[in-house]
Parts: structure tokens; C-alpha cells; sequence
């Protein structure tokens, strides 16, 4: 059986860590999973595999959701509760289920966080080493910091002085200066004092600055109250006549204020650029008719500027909610403010965080509409991957914004097709004097090859430290090489570039270019990313949207033409083992059969018609298939392979591999999944685990093939016993960084009144960071809970969380009951921890006495160690579940009984061992005024299983009856 689709593909993606021997160049790993995880386990998986301790945590920033559906959730590094500088994790899932991550992150373990020097002793060594001399905060006599400047923060952040193969304490400074002119973060070493990094905030369209005439100012009237929304036409300087929203003030004159899509365009009064006075001293433009005529406004004065400067940033705004569904810069409808006629003479345009300013120029006011999309564009790159305005990263910063002057300008204009936008789209800055090319960026001294003619070396590939006078190593020219990937992409070139490679590309077109370089930038790029990540990260992108289709390959083509990575060669014949389906849930009191399924995809040019299938369970003889199909370039389908039999209970592996004739990529051929396999645990018995019939299912978390709690005789200096026990060491002690399960049988508790469960249990454990406790599901396994309080008897002796910790920022793995402490110390039942005590736990919550008895719950023991100093551990023995009374006659039960979830949404799993196969076995369901609502006979099998749905009953409270001959079996069934 098939079901046939198209399917988004997860590239395998980058992760970047970078410690104190590592350069953040050699720090790529793969990493990406078999199946979906939860964000908690990928986590965990990732500090295991890159030996980063749990010192290290993530906090959500933000979500967004691609149109493949695709969410991707970035975090910011944490390390022992001091922010990570550009610390970044990233992961990519579908529903709940996390399939990949990459990841900026730094390792701080070595580093000495108690700083040498004060906030305010630092701030003055990032006055002296920025040469302010005026500022708000500084007193303009004495030359001392007032208490005026408080924006301060201790955090971690790469050293850009050892191109960032090291870490450092820092304060950070948000700085803003008159003299000289300065808005950005300023980072000091707060051991020393010496000045790491200065990220601007303020960026600006031209670093040189020229001199014109001197500009007249013409009278101009203060704002009025608010009216209301109007639409205007207006003499533009640089794009003719158009349509602007404005505002009708109550004295009926109009306003550059649209007040609807929250774009207001002031006047600086020719404001010093410097102090930034103009943002709270400036001045309305005002027009009697709302007809802005070139007669009025294209004056000595310039004022016609103001025209495109609001019809710019409207349309800016109109495009990114109209072409990438952003509302505003932000995401979140932030205000588009722009000051026009800022300073005198003042040949620049600048975003300083929160607003746009345009200088007059030398009698051209810089106000055009790619200059406009160009530094609003840095305001999108500042609330999406945040990259750092130095090295390669200060290139795409750079570069992205070129493109949004690009793309804004042909969506506005709209001359030309989309493969072949107008010329004077790829300049940037032609309405005034381009300053430089996309087409052709060498025609102004910038390079158009990654490491060729014009390359300004950066610390990310070279030795260079970001300053001024570097232009921060070179992120204006730098950005020709993303620059002229984007014009390929969009319109095809062949040639040869400065490496000497040989390429010919057909470009996609400006819609598909600008949407893969958009979810690029917004889903995976992180701060300090190099152009090569771009490039994996945008071809992960480009699969996700493409498969490998056309526009892959001329994705991987383009960046191949500026020399970032490898060309595009097709494979004839391949096919993708996507994923296997196996189960993590625990599937109880079934016949141990499961039926696997298999997603592959053809990822080569031929079509696929036959594909061999080879399966084995636990390493055991191969079962060979072969599945007949007709599968086109990048079509996925499913297929359910024969079930397999007589499944054993505990963790059993299921490794499948698939192959084509000629299979250019055996590579991807192989995948494993994991099949839990549990049964019924009998009321009054306890299980000893002297035999292996005892044993239980036990494994790790992310990784269902391995487990950490074993069976045997335990040998420990504290933790002794002479029969066997589960243990998460029998010898020595445990190991740090795991997540471990051991979980019982399933039991069914709905005929048991009084029903209790107990175990007896010894621990060592480093207290407050190793700790274990228990969890139950009443669905399989689907959803587990915490079972119990610290205040229940008997039971947990920690409440403690890392939020309730303080200071000690302990407990960061503790959910807030649980048992943790040495195994010398005295527990609340007056015996020390390690020595094995009898622990238990009423469950009148779920037997026949609660409103809703659960006939099939399992309970699972979670052990879980932090990143340093591991003791001996756990060890369980002596499991049971008891009860004083058995409410149905045993004689006239089922041998083997169970059904699922209870509560359910509709949903029900029902198994038993019937009395004989002659017989129906029959199902009646019935509210509680014994009107029936459900009645279905099924024909007697050995280990009967069935699925009820019963989606059709009105959520309460009903009566299940199970009869076969002279069994019987009445549940009580939630259905919420």
C-alpha cells in the first residue's frame, strides 16, 4: 500500500559551536534526526554531543512558520543565568516534533565569571576608547558620567580579538554620542578594560560624506490634533506622480502622517545629525488640499523629498506584509518614522535603531526609494537573525539590505520581467549617483567572488579586528559577493569568476530569489554567520520549498559562481529514505505486532519504478521487499512494509535500508526506528527482577537503543544489595549529561479499590543537579505526567525548582518534586538515602473509586544527571501495584484486559485474551441512564485488539461492557 505525495525535506543542517581550541570556521557538525523529538530532548542531545553542561540553557525569542510548515523556533544562549552574546539555537520542526537545529553557541565552562572592574569604570574605558567627548551623560564640565547613562549589562560574548576561538566577560554599553556621532553596543572586557567589539546601530547608506550649498529653510507649521485617513497625490522627486495616504487635521489642512498603516514623515529643521535634537524638535509638512504639487514642494528648499520619503516608506512597508506576510520591520507593526532635511549639507541617510533620516545632500536629498528599502532593510535584519556589523556577517548585513533596495525598487517600479528586472534596479543609489553594482560590483571597487579582486579579509577566514577605520573589516565591499549571488539567482549569468571556476546559471526569477534569501536570513541565519552558512542555509531553504528542483540547483549554482561552495551535479538515480516509522509509545497487551512504514523520495533525475526494501528487528535476518512505484524527480511516497510478528516485550530496533539500481547516493539509503513492546503487570505480585521475564523496558532519552538502567547485582561503595535490583550503575557511578527511563508493565486499576503503588529505592545523588522521580500515562505512553507532590507521604523529598533556588541557580533540571541528595544523608523516613527504603503512593486518582478508573496506565522512573560530578546513582527493587480489594469477581474476568486512552477524545484502543475464538466478543456502550449508544460484535481472535471510535458521543461520563460467553468486563469511559 502507498500513499503518494509531495513532501518538504529537511537538509541536513549546520550547528556551529566554538570554544576556547576552537576557530568558529572548523566548528560545523552535522546534525539532524531519524524521526521527530521533542524541543527538550533535542536539547539535551545537542549539549550531550557537543559536551556543553546544562549550565547552558535557551530561552524562546521567536517563532515563525514557513509556507512548507516548517516552524522554527530561535532561543538565546544562557550560561548559568548570564546572557550569551549572540549565543543562538535554532530548531526546525513540524508540530511538536523537532527533525533539525543549527546553532551559534559558545562554550564558557573555563571562563572566570566575576568581573575585575565596575560598570561604571568599564563605561569609562569605552569612552576612552571611542573618543566621546559629548554626550547626554556626560558632564559637559567636569568631563564625568552622570547617572544618566544606566543601559548596562554583564554578558558572554565571543572575542573578536582571537577571530572568536575564545570567550569573555563583558559589560555591554548601548552608546549614544554627539560628539562623535556614535549609536551602537559597546562591548569591555570587564577583566581588563579593553575594548572587544562595537556593533553599530546606526547604519549608514554612504560612509563619505560631501559638502553642497547651503540649504534655506522655509517656514513650516507644528502638528494639530488627529482626524482622520485620506489618500493624496504628490509631485515625488524621484518617481513622479503618486498616490500617498495622509492626514486630515482638524483645521483641514494634510499631514504626512498615515495614520492606518502607521508611516509619519517629519522635518528635521535641518537638525544636527550628530545630537539627533530633530527627533523630538521637528516640524509637520503641511498642505492645504492634499494635493502635493511639484509647484509648491520641488523648491530650494527641497521639500519634494519629504514626498518620497513617505511614499518610500509606504511602500516598503506594503511589501514586506504583501510579498513575505511581515507586518512592518518588526513582524509586529512597528511605526516607519522618517526625518527628512536632517543636518546641513549632510550627504547620508541612516536607521539608528527606531527611525529613518535622510540628509539634503549636494542638492540631492538621499530620500530615493532603494535608499529608503535599503536602511529599513537593516531594521528587518536587526529583528530577524540579528547579524553582528563585522566580518563576513557585516557583508550579508550589508548585502541583505541591497537586496530589499533591489527587490522594493521592481516590485514599486515594476520595469522589466521578473528573470529580467530593469537595469538601474541592480544599482543602488542611481537616482543620485549609484555607489555600487550588483550586476557588476567591481565596477566600483567591490568584489564580486568570495576571496577575489576587492575581498577586504575578515577575522572569519583571515586575522582582522572590527574597528572604524576597517569599515569594520570590510562590510561595505565585502557585501558585492551576496550581492552578486542575488543577481544571478534572479537573472542567470555564465562566466568565469576570479577562482577560475566556469559556471553557467539560469536564473529563477526575482520572486523565488527574494523568498529563499528572505527565510534564509529570518529562519537560520544566526548572528555571526559567514557566507558560507548562508549558502547551507539557503539551500536548506530552497529543498524545503523545491525539493532539489530547478531552483535548488540554481541556489547551490549561484553561490558556486562568487566561489561559495561546490556546483550543483545531478544524480541519475537516487532515492531518499526519508524517514521510518517506528513507536515510542508503549504499545501493551497487544500480539507483539507492528506494522512499519517507510516515507522515500526520489532525489535523482530518472524516474524510480522498483525499489529494493531490506529490514531486520534487532540486528536479526534480513526481510527483503520490493516495493513497484512510479515515483517522478522529488515525488515522496509512504508505504507500509509487511507486519512484523512476535515482536519481544522491551526496545527492539528496526533498521531499514533502500536501494535503486545504480543508486548514486548510497548515503541516504539507511535509517533506523525503535518499537516499544511492553505487557500487563499482574495486581499483588511484586516484581523482584531475579528473572528475565522480570525484566522492563529501559531506555535513554533521544536515543530508544540504549539505556543506562540495568539489571543485575549492584556493587557500589553505597549502593549494595545481594539480589538483583534496576540500577542506573551496578559498578561505580553514573554517567553526567543522561536522561534515562525505566517503565513498569501496564496495569489496569479500574476494578481496584485501594489501589497503591510501592518500590523500594536507594540513591546517591549530587543534591539539587542529579535527581529522579516518577511520571504516568493513562494513553500509551503518548503523554506522560508527573506522578505526586513533595507534600504527598512517603514520597518525593525535594520541591525545589530553579526558579525557587536563588542565587545557587541549582535545581535546573528539577520539575518541582523529586527525590535528589547523598546517599549518606538521612531521608525523611529516618534511614540515609542510599540504603533501600520502601516508597509509596496512593493511586486513588485512577482506580475504581475516581470518576474516571484507568484500565491501562504505566508509570516510568526518570533519572536525569547535569553536566558535572556524578555519584552512584539509583537503584529500584521490589516494584508492585497493591490493593486490599478486587472489586470484580477474577473468575468471571478476562485473563488480559486493557483500553485506552481513558479519559479520550473519541479515540479507543481496546485488547484482551478472549476465553475461546468460538465466540463473539460484544461491546456495548451506554450512558448512565443505560440507553445504549454503542453496540458492535466482533469476531474472537487470539490477543484480540480493536479500535473503538466513539467520536460521535457527546463528552461524559458512560458504561463500557465487554462480553464474551460467561466473561464479562464493565469500565467506566470518560469521553471528554
Amino acid at each position: 500500500m502507498k500513499t503518494k505525495m509531495f513532501v518538504s525535506l529537511f537538509l541536513i543542517v549546520f550547528i556551529k559551536t566554538i570554544s576556547f581550541s576552537q576557530k568558529s570556521s572548523n566548528g560545523f557538525k552535522n546534525m539532524s534526526f531519524n524521526s521527530g523529538h521533542t524541543k527538550e530532548s533535542v536539547i539535551t542531545a545537542f549539549l550531550s554531543t557537543n559536551n556543553l553542561s546544562t549550565d547552558n540553557t535557551f530561552r524562546l525569542i521567536r517563532s515563525t512558520t514557513d509556507k512548507s510548515g516548517i516552524t522554527h523556533d530561535r532561543y538565546q544562549q544562557y550560561y548559568k543565568g548570564i546572557k550569551v552574546e549572540f549565543g543562538t539555537l535554532i530548531t526546525h520542526r513540524t508540530g511538536s516534533q523537532v527533525h533539525a537545529i543549527n546553532a551559534e553557541v559558545y562554550d564558557a565552562s573555563r571562563l572566570e565569571l566575576t568581573p575585575s572592574l565596575s560598570s561604571k569604570n568599564s563605561l569609562y574605558k569605552a569612552m576612552e576608547q571611542l573618543q566621546i567627548k559629548k554626550a547626554s551623560w556626560i558632564n559637559s564640565t567636569t568631563k564625568t558620567i552622570t547617572d544618566e547613562h544606566t543601559d548596562s549589562e554583564l554578558v558572554i560574548i565571543p572575542n573578536y580579538d582571537d577571530n572568536l576561538k575564545s570567550v569573555v566577560l563583558a559589560y555591554k554599553f548601548k552608546i549614544v554620542a554627539s560628539e562623535p556621532y556614535i549609536n551602537g553596543n559597546s562591548y569591555i572586557n570587564a577583566k581588563d578594560g579593553n575594548s572587544v567589539l562595537f556593533n553599530p546601530i546606526t547604519k549608514h547608506h554612504n560612509r563619505d560624506l560631501h559638502k553642497s550649498s547651503e540649504k534655506k529653510n522655509s517656514p513650516k507649521v507644528k502638528s494639530s490634533a488627529l482626524n482622520h485617513f485620506t489618500a493624496g497625490t504628490a509631485d515625488t522627486r524621484y518617481l513622479g506622480q503618486r498616490t500617498i495616504e495622509t492626514r486630515e487635521e482638524a483645521d483641514g489642512t494634510f499631514t504626512l502622517n498615515d495614520d492606518i498603516n502607521k508611516v509619519y514623515t517629519r522635518d528635521a529643521l535641518n537638525g544636527d545629525q550628530n545630537t539627533g535634537t530633530y527627533l523630538n524638535n521637528f516640524e509637520e509638512f503641511i498642505d492645504n488640499d492634499n494635493n502635493w504639487t511639484a509647484a509648491e514642494y520641488d523648491n530650494t528648499d527641497f521639500n519634494n523629498a519629504a514626498l518620497d520619503a513617505h511614499f518610500g516608506a509606504s511602500k516598503v512597508k506594503e511589501y514586506w506584509d504583501t510579498v513575505h506576510n511581515r507586518d512592518s520591520y518588526d513582524g509586529n507593526g512597528a511605526d516607519l518614522i522618517s526625518y527628512v532635511h536632517v543636518g546641513t549639507n549632510y550627504f547620508n541617510a541612516f536607521w539608528n535603531g527606531s527611525a529613518m533620516s535622510y540628509g539634503d545632500g549636494n542638492s540631492n536629498p538621499l530620500s530615493t526609494l532603494d535608499i529608503c528599502a535599503h536602511e529599513i532593510g537593516h531594521a528587518v535584519t536587526q529583528t530577524t537573525a540579528d547579524l553582528v556589523y563585522a566580518n563576513q556577517s557585516g557583508g550579508l548585513n550589508e548585502g541583505y539590505s541591497d537586496i530589499w533596495g533591489a527587490a522594493i525598487q521592481h516590485y514599486v517600479v515594476g520595469s522589466g520581467t521578473d528573470t529580467a528586472p530593469d537595469i538601474s534596479v541592480w544599482d543602488i543609489g542611481e537616482d543620485i549617483g549609484a555607489i555600487r553594482s550588483m550586476s557588476n560590483p567591481k565596477a566600483f571597487g567591490d568584489p564580486d567572488t568570495y576571496l577575489g579582486t576587492n575581498w577586504t579579509t575578515t577575522g572569519d577566514e583571515g586575522n582582522c579586528v572590527p574597528s572604524g577605520p576597517n569599515d569594520q573589516c570590510g562590510v561595505h565591499s565585502n557585501s558585492g559577493v551576496l550581492n552578486h549571488w542575488f543577481y544571478i539567482l534572479v537573472s542567470g549569468k555564465a562566466g568565469t569568476n576570479d577562482a577560475g571556476d566556469t559556471y553557467n546559471v539560469s536564473g529563477i526569477g526575482m520572486k523565488k530569489a527574494e523568498e529563499v534569501a528572505y527565510l534564509t536570513l529570518r529562519d537560520y541565519l544566526t548572528p555571526n554567520a559567514t557566507f558560507l552558512e548562508a549558502r547551507n542555509a539557503s539551500l536548506t531553504v530552497a529543498r524545503n520549498l523545491y525539493c532539489i528542483g530547478t531552483e535548488y540547483q540554481e541556489v547551490q549554482n549561484a553561490w558556486y559562481a562568487v566561489n561559495v561552495g561546490d556546483e550543483f551535479v545531478a544524480v541519475d538515480d537516487d532515492v531518499l529514505l526519508q524517514s521510518v516509522t517506528g513507536s515510542t509509545n508503549v504499545n501493551c497487551d497487544g500480539d507483539g505486532s507492528f506494522s512499519p512504514k517507510i516515507m522515500i523520495t526520489n532525489l535523482g533525475t530518472n524516474p524510480i519504478t522498483s525499489v529494493d526494501v531490506s529490514y531486520t528487528i534487532n540486528g536479526g535476518t534480513p526481510v527483503n521487499e520490493v516495493i513497484s512505484t512510479n515515483l517522478a524527480i522529488c515525488e515522496s511516497s509512504e508505504y507500509s512494509l509487511s507486519p512484523i510478528n512476535s515482536l519481544p516485550t522491551g526496545i527492539n530496533v528496526l533498521s531499514v535500508t533502500t536501494t535503486v539500481v545504480n543508486d548514486g547516493r548510497p548515503e541516504n539509503n539507511t535509517q533506523s526506528s525503535s518499537i516499544i513492546i511492553n505487557d500487563s503487570g499482574a495486581v499483588n505480585t511484586v516484581n523482584t527482577f531475579e528473572n528475565t521475564s522480570d525484566a522492563l523496558v529501559a531506555y535513554n532519552e533521544g536515543d530508544t537503543g540504549t539505556s543506562l538502567w540495568e539489571r543485575g547485582i549492584p556493587s557500589g561503595t553505597l549502593l549494595q544489595h545481594s539480589d538483583n535490583v534496576y540500577a542506573t550503575n551496578l559498578d561505580g557511578n553514573h554517567p553526567d549529561l543522561t536522561k534515562a527511563y525505566l517503565v513498569s508493565q501496564c496495569y489496569d486499576l479500574s476494578n481496584l479499590d485501594g489501589a497503591e503503588l510501592k518500590f523500594k529505592m536507594g540513591f546517591d545523588l549530587e543534591e539539587n543537579w542529579d535527581i529522579i522521580y516518577v511520571e504516568y500515562s493513562i494513553d500509551g505512553g503518548e503523554n506522560w505526567n508527573i506522578l505526586g507532590t513533595s507534600s504527598d507521604p512517603n514520597w518525593y523529598n525535594s520541591d525545589r525548582t530553579n526558579a525557587s533556588s536563588g542565587a545557587s541557580n541549582d535545581c535546573q533540571n528539577c520539575p518541582g518534586a523529586q527525590w535528589t541528595g547523598e546517599g549518606e544523608d538521612t531521608n525523611p523516613l529516618g534511614t540515609a538515602n542510599a540504603i533501600l527504603t520502601e516508597y509509596s503512593y496512593l493511586l486513588s486518582d485512577f482506580d475504581a473509586n475516581s470518576p474516571s478508573p484507568a484500565s491501562n496506565i504505566i508509570f516510568r522512573f526518570v533519572f536525569h544527571s547535569d553536566a558535572a560530578v556524578n555519584e552512584e546513582g539509583v537503584i529500584i527493587d521490589d516494584f508492585s501495584i497493591a490493593s486490599g480489594n478486587v472489586l470484580t469477581v477474577e473468575e468471571n474476568s478476562f485473563q488480559k484486559f486493557s483500553s485506552y486512552p481513558n479519559p479520550t477524545e473519541g479515540i479507543l484502543n481496546l485488547s484482551l485474551t478472549p476465553d475461546s475464538i468460538d465466540e463473539n466478543i460484544d461491546i456495548i456502550v451506554s450512558d448512565l441512564r443505560g440507553r445504549n449508544v454503542f453496540n458492535k460484535s466482533y469476531k474472537a481472535v487470539n490477543n484480540f485488539t480493536t479500535t473503538l471510535d466513539l467520536h460521535t458521543l457527546n463528552p461524559g461520563m458512560y458504561l463500557m461492557t465487554v462480553n464474551q460467553g460467561s466473561k464479562s468486563r464493565l469500565v467506566k469511559l470518560m469521553i471528554k
